[in-house]
C-alpha cells in the first residue's frame, strides 16, 4: 500500500525533501543549505544545476534514511520560492545563465525605459505615474529581461523560460514537462492575473516568444513523472504550488479575512481576498490557488529581506553563533535599549514601503549599547516589519480576523509576542513551523483520496496562542520609533 508523500520544497536559502504518511505527520526530512552569489550591486544569484542537484540529494537521502521503499511513495509534490527565474536549452537542459532571483533588483535601471515606452503606455494607459517600484507586479520581470544579458537567449531558438518550478520540472521529468501554476506564474509578473493567461502585451516588449512560456495548470493538476533514475522507479509528480501560498493552504486561508505571515528568508504577510481580483493600494495583489476551476486571490505585504537579514547579523556581524543564542540574548535584555534595526539589505522592497533604493541601519544607538541590543534589534526588526505589513492591510479596509505565523523566526516568542501587542490582536502559531511543506502535502493528501477537503483546517494544529501582554502601549511606540529609522533609509541610494 502507498503510504508516503514525497515534498520538494525548494526555498531561497534551502532545498528540503520532507516526507509525509497518511496521517499527514512528518515522518523524516532532510535539508541543504542553498548559496546565493552576489556578482554586482542589486544582483542576486543562484545556480541552477547546484538547486536541482540540491533537489535530487535530499530526496535520495530522505528515502535512504528512513529505510522506505520508493514503491511505498504515492508521489512527489514541489513546493518553490517564487519569482525566481531562468532561461534554459530545452534541448540539452542546460541554464543558459544563473537563476535570477527575487531579491535581484538590476531591473530597476530599466523601469523608465519599460515604464516610458509607447507599448506600456497603448496597454496600461494611466498606470505610469503609479509605479512606485521595480516591485509593483506588473513590471518585476520585465525590466529585469531588459538586462543586455538575457539578450542572446531571447533570440535562441528552443530556449524554455520559467520560474524555478518550471526549471525542476522539466529536468524532474527528464524536459516531457514545461509547465508551472498560477500561483507561481502570478508572481512572475507575465500574468494577466484576472484572466489567468500570459500577458502578451509584457511578453512582446520584453522580447519574448510564446513557445518560451510553460503551460500553466491548476496546483493539483498532474505534472508528469518523476525519472526513474532519481529513486529507481518513476514517482508520480501530483501537485506544485508557490511557496506562500502552500503556507496560506496549511494554515486555513480558505476563506476571505484569514491570514498567515511567514517569517522566513523574508517576511510575507498574506490575507485571503476571496474569488474576485481586486488591488489594494500599494500592496500586492495575487493568486493563491486554482483548484476545481475555482481561483482564489490574496493579497501580500512585507519585507522580502527581512529573514535574510538574520543571515547577515550572524555570518558577516558574527552578533550570534546559533538561533537559539540570538534568541538567549534578546531575552537576556530587557529591549534593545533604544537601538532599530532597519532589515533593507537589499531594499525595503516589499508592500508598503516598495523601495529597492533603501538600506539596511542601526540607528538609536546610545553609549550603553551592547551587542545583545544589536542582537535583539535585528530579531525585532522582523517583527516590526510584519506588524507594519499587516497595519497597511487593515488601514485600507482589509478587515483580518484571524492571523497565523509559521517560518524560523516564529519560533522566537519575544518576536511574535512583540507581534501581538502592537497589533492588539491573537496570534496562533502551529506546533510545525514547517507550513510551506505541510500545505503542499496536504493538498497533495486530498488528491490522493487519504483527505476530505473539509479536513484541510485541522491540518495545522496550534502549538500556542500569543495575545496582547499589557505592553502594548508601550510597545507601540517602540514601533513608531522604528518606522522613523525606516523613514531614513529610504531612498539611500538617491540621496
Amino acid at each position: 500500500m502507498k503510504r508516503y508523500i514525497l515534498v520538494l520544497d525548494e526555498g531561497t536559502t534551502s532545498v528540503k525533501s520532507l516526507v509525509y504518511n497518511r496521517e499527514l505527520e512528518l515522518v523524516g526530512s532532510v535539508s541543504k543549505k542553498i548559496e546565493s552569489v552576489y556578482p554586482g550591486p542589486r544582483l542576486v544569484e543562484q545556480d541552477p544545476e547546484k538547486i536541482y542537484s540540491l533537489v535530487v540529494d535530499t530526496c535520495r537521502e530522505a528515502v535512504k534514511n528512513l529505510e522506505i521503499n520508493p514503491e511505498d511513495i504515492a508521489c512527489a509534490a514541489i513546493a518553490n520560492q517564487r519569482n525566481s527565474f531562468v532561461f534554459w536549452d530545452g534541448a540539452t537542459q542546460k541554464p543558459l545563465h544563473n537563476v535570477i532571483t527575487w531579491q535581484d533588483t538590476r531591473g530597476v535601471d530599466h523601469l523608465s525605459d519599460f515604464v516610458g515606452s509607447p507599448l506600456f503606455n497603448q496597454y496600461f494607459p494611466g498606470l505610469a505615474p503609479y509605479i512606485p517600484s521595480i516591485y509593483t507586479p506588473v513590471v518585476v520581470s520585465a525590466t529585469k529581461i531588459l538586462c543586455p544579458e538575457f539578450a542572446a537567449a531571447l533570440s535562441r531558438p528552443g530556449v524554455k523560460w520559467g520560474n524555478i518550478d518550471s526549471w525542476l520540472l522539466y529536468k524532474l521529468t527528464d524536459g516531457q514537462t514545461h509547465a508551472t501554476t498560477l500561483s507561481t506564474a502570478s508572481n512572475s509578473t507575465m500574468l494577466d492575473q484576472p484572466t489567468g493567461a500570459w500577458n502578451t502585451y509584457i511578453a512582446q516588449f520584453a522580447g519574448m516568444r510564446d513557445d518560451m512560456f510553460p503551460e500553466i495548470r491548476e496546483e493539483n493538476a498532474g505534472f508528469g513523472m518523476m525519472k526513474e533514475e532519481i529513486l529507481g522507479i518513476p514517482i508520480p509528480i501530483s501537485c506544485m504550488m508557490a511557496d506562500q501560498q502552500a503556507a496560506m493552504f496549511s494554515q486555513g486561508c480558505f476563506l476571505p479575512t484569514v491570514a498567515k505571515c511567514t517569517n522566513g528568508s523574508g517576511t510575507f504577510v498574506n490575507v485571503n481576498i476571496g474569488e474576485e481580483f481586486k488591488e489594494y493600494g500599494n500592496l500586492t495583489t495575487t493568486i493563491a490557488w486554482k483548484l476545481d476551476g475555482k481561483t482564489s486571490f490574496m493579497s501580500e505585504g512585507g519585507s522580502y529581506t527581512a529573514g535574510s537579514c538574520l543571515e547577515w547579523a550572524q555570518s558577516q556581524l558574527e552578533l550570534y553563533g546559533s538561533v537559539r543564542q540570538l534568541d538567549e540574548d534578546a531575552s537576556s535584555v530587557a529591549d534593545s535599549g533604544g537601538v532599530y534595526f532597519v532589515p533593507a539589505l537589499g531594499g525595503m522592497a516589499g508592500p508598503p514601503y516598495n523601495d529597492p533604493t533603501a538600506r539596511a541601519s542601526f540607528m538609536g544607538i546610545g553609549p550603553s549599547a551592547n551587542r545583545k541590543h544589536f542582537a535583539r534589534a535585528v530579531l525585532e526588526s522582523i517583527a516590526f516589519a510584519a506588524a507594519g505589513a499587516v497595519k497597511a492591510f487593515l488601514e485600507l479596509g482589509i478587515d483580518i480576523r484571524k492571523l497565523s505565523v509559521s517560518g524560523g523566526v516564529s519560533s522566537s516568542d519575544i518576536a511574535v509576542q512583540l507581534m501581538s501587542n502592537i497589533l492588539g490582536m491573537e496570534i496562533a502559531r502551529p506546533r510545525s513551523i514547517e507550513a510551506t511543506g505541510l500545505g503542499i502535502a496536504a493538498l497533495a493528501a486530498v488528491k490522493l483520496g487519504w483527505l476530505d477537503k473539509g479536513e484541510l483546517q485541522g491540518c495545522m494544529q496550534i502549538d500556542k496562542v500569543f495575545a496582547p501582554d499589557g505592553r502594548g502601549e508601550r510597545d507601540l511606540k517602540r514601533f513608531i520609533e522604528w518606522k522613523k529609522a525606516v523613514d531614513r533609509s529610504l531612498k539611500w541610494l538617491e540621496a
